[in-house]
């Protein structure tokens, strides 16, 4: 049985990089991590990362507002507002975003070489 989450109705649970509203247990998946995020321009967040450790590729879907990407070493900047997906396919590549408009809403899927995959961990309710 397929499900549906309305974004702007589930709660969001505020975290060192942004308003994160976990979806796997939602939605019922299990063989990717899945979560959206929920930042503002002011917000002071460096989440600059890559994932090198894990081996996960991701992917970036700007939902609402606009977000600039930076990829890899480059300090170039890509935008993207809704609909615009962003995939980041090498895990040791560098990437980081931040929210150019007010509540900008990107949703984050990602997993790494295999089956099942640990999702969310690193997100925990307060």
């Amino acid at each position: 049985m397929g499900h549906v989450v309305r974004l702007s109705e589930l709660p969001e649970i505020e975290t060192d990089s942004g308003r994160w509203q976990p979806l796997n247990e939602r939605l019922g998946i299990r063989n990717f991590g899945v979560n959206a995020v929920v930042r503002d321009p002011d917000d002071g967040i460096d989440i600059e990362h890559d994932e090198s450790d894990c081996g996960h590729q991701e992917v970036y879907v700007v939902v609402s507002g606009r977000a600039a990407f930076r990829l890899g070493s480059s300090d170039e900047e890509i935008e993207a507002g809704p609909g615009d997906v962003v995939a980041v396919a090498d895990p040791g590549e560098t990437r980081d975003y931040r929210a150019l408009e007010p509540g900008t809403r990107i949703v984050c899927v990602g997993a790494g070489p295999g089956a099942e995959q640990p999702y969310g961990e690193w997100i925990t309710a307060s």
